[in-house]
């Protein structure tokens, strides 16, 4: 709270709680956890022949943080595929292939040799090694 020159108190705009999100907008969706974790991704947008690599930031159940060897269009779709060895997933070794779109890029003021490329996950499949 701070107080104008007559030290009459004067309310301060408050954050929106979840609940007043949820009554605005109709839905709630919480940020799901993220893995920070450097692995290698193999993506390609939909329909290309060619893999490339990329360097995975950090990840979640509905999106992956990665360094990309070139800049994509937010909306453009994409695959993935990504190999979790046996201690990230405390099972076996498994292929992991999803598809999605790319959802964030960075500011062209700020692109750098590789930049970092946010694209959101759309479904995935799971193959145990």
């Amino acid at each position: 709270m701070t107080h104008n020159d007559d030290s009459t108190p004067e309310a301060q705009p408050m954050s929106m709680t979840t609940e007043e999100q949820m009554l605005k907008t109709g839905r709630y969706r919480p940020r799901a956890p993220r893995h920070g974790v450097q692995m290698v991704l193999r993506y390609r947008i939909n329909g290309e022949p060619d893999w490339r690599e990329g360097m995975i930031e950090n990840f979640s159940r509905s999106g992956v943080l990665f360094r990309a060897d070139c800049l994509l269009e937010p909306g453009t779709p994409i695959e993935m595929i990504v190999t979790l060895p046996a201690q990230i997933n405390g099972e076996r070794a498994a292929r992991v292939t999803c598809r999605g779109s790319i959802v964030r890029t960075p500011p062209l003021s700020s692109v750098e040799d590789f930049p970092f490329l946010a694209a959101k996950i759309l479904n995935f499949r799971i193959a145990r090694n």
